[in-house]
């Protein structure tokens, strides 16, 4: 070790110690990169340690190496080498500053032409749109990674495959680079990361100019595609330093730390365990402070990105597969993405609690986590929350039966007894159509009476069916005419009225003229999630925060609770549509707001003395009493529950 630590003192610009010679051969031989060529023992041996590792391989089972793995396709080197002259003139200084000037010019046009702009938007959001968006990204996605392929071959690297690598369900293009650590030059690796993206914004900047100066043709729209392809893939994907695509590359060679993610994670590590178990051991990773700071924070906002993404993608592939397989997905990335690594450094905590150190920091460490524990764990709630309104029991949106114009309507805050009129309407052609029936019937009916024997009636059978439908129709046209005026159904006050209806204008059937309710009615209206149905006490107190501050909280008790899940949301003020907090689907067919999670209507009466005349609905939250539950009881069982619900067991 002595003789080679001096060689490399000596013959390079690295300085070692036998210490590190000594290390690197414990390395090498770990890694099974080592072997003894005269001794036939070690050579047998390692061959029956490489078929027991095969044999172990083959019994582990990594759910992750499914959600995630690469096919290879092509070997482009050789292609690379023979067109690389086409590509030359694209990656000079002077292609990069006109490819820049291009960009603001295409954006100039752009702001020139935003309506048109928004109108091409509109139709991409649709399914069509998407389909041909998809083939624009794959093109886009073949400029980027020839980007990195070409940049790679211009600094005299091979590039061994080119394929796609799957993410969950989700293709990606991808190239090999890896040769790109054999360059010295900083600048030279940047420009590799950076290759992509240019390549991308490249072909970006020509589809946009191209899209601004062409008249609409299918050829435009393909330009519009490409452009935003680009754009999109980008800005959403590639930039971002948390994941390893380009933009970690890249901002790991700006930073100067090789290893970024893996050295970032350990130096969070080490300081975690610094703060929480007051651990005094160096950091494992020799940096500068300033950059010692940034791994940490980085390795912090890269797991909770990757977090994020991770269960994103996991909803998507629960919604998209069948559910047995979602619930794996979304377990697998849980396992994977949070239990696991909570766990691993725990465990290494664990094994090195003999040099706990008691500290400000460990001391403050261990009474937020217990603290915590005794909110997850301690059944300290008992009171559920859920989403109500405070609207009339007796509630009705009047719409005209008829079509017609007003003649008569009552006001907005009149009060309106039972029987009275709430409008007159006018219609001319109801009113002509009906005295022309009342005609006929007279007609009919004078002249069969007109008949002076029964023999000759008996020949009048056609005059008496006319008579019928005349009278049928006369009958009909009256109900119609019977609904030009409107009475009140009960006691109540108007609370809106149209301004069409107000000013005498021609309604329909379609549209309301006015709101019409009884104050004294009102009751408190609220929707209970499934689960906090089971732990409700019916006999407690209930109360009612409005949303809006102008309002007093209002106290009542539980009169009735639906026993069937609502199949339609009755308060519509409550649908996320109308940003409330329900989560809503909207039926096709009939138009109605659905409910996506089983929920049910419970009806609450309001208390004496606290009642007032709610003429409005009133948006807010119910607070009810219920049986005492920890935090980490009702996940658990909420989980449980829809492990079997959604796995149809």
């Amino acid at each position: 070790p002595g003789a080679v630590a001096q060689a490399v003192c000596e013959e390079t610009t690295l300085y070692a110690a036998p210490e590190d010679v000594i290390a690197l051969r414990d390395f090498l031989k770990k890694q099974e990169l080592t072997i003894d060529s005269t001794d036939s023992k070690a050579i047998m041996a390692r061959g029956a340690k490489i078929v027991e590792a095969k044999k172990k391989s083959r019994i582990k089972w990594n759910p992750m190496a499914y959600l995630m793995f690469r096919i290879p396709l092509v070997r482009p080197d050789k292609f690379l080498e023979s067109t690389m002259w086409m590509v030359k003139p694209f990656m000079t200084r002077k292609a990069f500053f006109i490819n820049l000037m291009l960009l603001m010019l295409g954006v100039i046009l752009i702001l020139q032409q935003w309506h048109s702009f928004l109108a091409y938007v509109d139709r991409a959001l649709s399914l069509d749109g998407a389909v041909y968006l998809f083939f624009a990204l794959a093109i886009s996605k073949s400029f980027h990674e020839f980007g990195h392929a070409f940049t790679c071959k211009r600094f005299g690297l091979k590039v061994s495959t080119m394929g796609l690598m799957w993410m969950m369900i989700f293709p990606f293009l991808y190239t090999d680079t890896t040769e790109s650590w054999k360059l010295e030059s900083r600048k030279k690796r940047i420009a590799i990361g950076s290759a992509g993206v240019l390549a991308e914004m490249q072909l970006a900047v020509v589809a946009t100019l191209l899209w601004a100066v062409l008249p609409d043709s299918a050829l435009r729209y393909a330009c519009f595609y490409l452009a935003t392809a680009a754009w999109i893939a980008t800005l959403a994907i590639n930039l971002s330093p948390f994941l390893r695509w380009d933009g970690y590359w890249v901002l790991s060679d700006i930073v100067g730390i090789q290893n970024m993610r893996e050295r970032s994670t350990k130096v969070a590590q080490w300081w975690f365990g610094k703060m929480i178990m007051g651990f005094d051991t160096p950091n494992p990773v020799i940096l500068p402070e300033r950059k010692v700071t940034f791994c940490i924070v980085f390795s912090i906002l890269a797991w909770l990105y990757r977090l994020g993404i991770f269960i994103a993608i996991g909803a998507l592939i629960f919604t998209r597969l069948p559910k047995i397989l979602g619930i794996y997905a979304v377990i697998t990335m849980i396992l994977a993405m949070v239990v696991k690594p909570i766990l691993g450094s725990f465990w290494e905590y664990f094994k090195r609690r003999d040099e706990l150190r008691w500290n400000r920091y460990s001391i403050t460490s261990f009474a937020v986590m217990g603290f915590m524990l005794l909110l997850l764990f301690i059944p300290w709630k008992s009171t559920i929350n859920v989403p109500g309104v405070i609207a009339p029991r007796l509630h009705n949106e009047v719409f005209p039966g008829v079509e017609g114009r007003v003649a008569q309507i009552a006001k907005k805050g009149t009060q309106v007894k039972k029987g009275d009129y709430l409008f007159k309407m006018e219609n001319e052609d109801l009113s002509y159509e009906q005295k022309l029936q009342k005609y006929n019937v007279d007609y009919y009916s004078t002249a069969l009476l007109r008949v002076g024997s029964r023999e000759l009636l008996e020949f009048r059978e056609f005059d008496r069916q006319l008579l019928s439908i005349a009278n049928s129709e006369y009958v009909q046209i009256s109900r119609n005419v019977s609904k030009l005026q409107g009475r009140a159904p009960y006691d109540g006050v108007v609370t809106w009225v149209d301004k069409k209806a107000e000013q005498g204008g021609f309604v329909n059937t379609r549209e309301p003229m006015m709101t019409f309710v009884d104050p004294n009615s009102t009751q408190i209206y609220g929707y209970i999630g499934e689960y906090d149905l089971q732990r409700l006490n019916r006999e407690g107190q209930v109360r009612f925060y409005p949303e809006h501050p102008y309002f007093d909280t209002v106290k009542g008790h539980v009169v009735e609770l639906d026993t069937a899940n609502a199949a339609v949301l009755d308060y519509e003020i409550l649908a996320s549509t109308y940003e409330g907090p329900i989560p809503v689907e909207k039926n096709s067919e009939t138009g109605k707001l659905s409910p996506r999670d089983p929920i049910y209507l419970i009806r609450m009466e309001i208390d004496e003395g606290q009642k007032k005349d709610f003429s409005i609905l009133i948006r807010g939250h119910v607070v009810l009493e219920g049986d005492r539950k920890s935090f980490a009881s009702r996940f658990f069982d909420s989980l449980v529950g829809t492990v079997v619900r959604e796995s149809g067991f």
